[in-house]
């Protein structure tokens, strides 16, 4: 049974134990569909043939484990860890490193990629997880014994499958490709908060300069509101609404009401908002 961690002292017990041992095998749940960013409901470690599950409503203050993950001299293992690597730069304000993802690992030694966790697991080291409860809201507290199980599952394979794929790596002579690839995919993950992101909408290309400069302050002005309510942008408003708004440049509520698409009702009480962006 994994050990349960709500204890300030006891997860710097589990840091100072990570940082010792040099290697971790590290996971997340999370709670991402009604939230401006995805929220953090747990962490699981494996640490010397040990499971651990820290609980970060109890543990609030992280950054003992984020400055790990920037560590060149510790080993975080994971298993499709893009929201881990982003957790680690959001809320940790660290560049991780030294991250090996087996899934992308195992991308490079088979055709399979990207595999689950439980069929990667199967075809590494012939076990079978029983992963049942894909489903669960993380949020709720206490969790139960089945969800328990299955959050320290997700993280009790993986060093033991890193160090079978580098003993078919080295047979190979591939290490160096997993180095390269590795660095180059969390390079990938971590700029994507940078640069300007409405510029990945679509249709951008036939707008002017001006359309361009609305959408633009249209789309920052959406992410402040995400931000302040805490839900997804796109429940804020569409992206295609937001693109529409740009090249037709309504400003009042009459003109907005005639776009099609922003007759709902929940759009209404962000006119005042929209038009205001319009005319500045």
């Amino acid at each position: 049974m994994a050990e349960w961690i709500a204890d300030r002292e006891q997860f710097t017990q589990l840091c100072e134990r990570i940082r010792r041992a040099g290697i971790t095998a590290f996971d997340t749940e999370f709670v991402s569909e009604s939230y401006y960013r995805p929220k953090l409901c747990l962490l699981q470690f494996a640490v010397d043939g040990e499971a651990y599950l820290v609980d970060p409503f109890a543990v609030t203050d992280l950054s003992e484990w984020w400055a790990l993950m920037a560590n060149p001299d510790i080993t975080v293992v994971v298993h499709g860890g893009r929201e881990e690597l982003r957790f680690a730069q959001r809320e940790g304000k660290v560049r991780p490193c030294n991250i090996i993802d087996v899934q992308i690992v195992e991308g490079l030694l088979s055709r399979g990629y990207p595999l689950g966790y439980g069929t990667l697991v199967q075809r590494v080291l012939g076990l079978q997880p029983e992963g049942k409860e894909t489903r669960t809201d993380w949020r709720t507290r206490p969790l139960s014994k089945d969800q328990l199980s299955y959050a320290a599952e997700d993280v009790e394979h993986l060093i033991t499958v890193w160090k079978k794929q580098c003993q078919r790596l080295d047979k190979l002579g591939r290490r160096h490709w997993v180095d390269q690839e590795l660095e180059r995919r969390t390079q990938i993950v971590l700029s994507e908060d940078e640069g300007e992101p409405w510029r990945r909408l679509n249709g951008i290309s036939r707008m002017t300069r001006r359309e361009l400069g609305l959408l633009r302050d249209l789309y920052a002005w959406r992410e402040e509101e995400a931000d302040r309510q805490d839900r997804p942008i796109r429940w804020v408003i569409r992206d295609d609404l937001l693109s529409e708004i740009a090249r037709r440049q309504p400003t009042t509520h009459a003109r907005l009401e005639a776009v099609r698409g922003m007759d709902r009702p929940g759009y209404r009480k962000l006119f005042d908002a929209l038009a205001k962006v319009v005319k500045q």
